[in-house]
């Protein structure tokens, strides 16, 4: 369970196409890493991110927004085609570069980390298959969806201007 400063929600983990990132997360909410950090890009009708430990102490935007990690960083594991973005999914952000030109990924695949994006509407058809898939919201869709709701400072920054912050994460084994 997800709690944020303006409710809570339920992902559904399913680490079959992305063990790695999947094990990583839930490492890293276990040990509180994602405790007190915000949701530091929204971006309305695509996605809300978040992850960055550098949002504990630093709200609003700064210089190396979205750039902070764990400390290392891993492999990409691909979705597979039966794992659409579909609405409410939760998947890892990472840093490849892709030329649009080429239609290549230049960048590093190795770019996976602890910041994650929930999708806010279905993004099918529109990005790419290059995020490791964590699971789906399937309790407090509404929750998302009022921090998908938030004023930001920029439609294209998307930085909220009253920060939504992570409170918790728990991790809940069993049915």
């Amino acid at each position: 369970m997800v709690a944020t400063s303006l409710g809570s929600f339920t992902i559904k983990l399913d680490s079959s196409s992305a063990p790695i990132a999947t094990a990583n997360f839930v490492a890293l909410a276990r040990c509180g890493f994602y405790d007190g950090v915000t949701f530091h890009r929204v971006l309305a009708g695509f996605v809300a991110q978040a992850g960055d430990p550098q949002t504990k102490s630093n709200r609003g935007p700064f210089n190396e927004l979205g750039q902070g990690g764990p400390g290392y960083q891993f492999e990409v594991e691909f979705p597979s085609e039966s794992q659409p973005y579909d609405r409410y999914v939760v998947a890892m952000a990472n840093a490849m570069q892709y030329d649009f030109a080429s239609g290549q990924i230049t960048g590093g695949t190795d770019t996976n980390g602890s910041q994650f994006f929930v999708d806010l509407d279905s993004l099918v058809g529109r990005l790419r298959p290059y995020y490791s898939v964590l699971g789906k919201v399937v309790e407090g869709m509404e929750v998302v969806d009022a921090i998908g709701a938030v004023a930001v400072n920029d439609p294209e920054q998307g930085v909220p201007v009253e920060p939504v912050i992570i409170e918790s994460v728990r991790i809940q084994s069993g049915p």
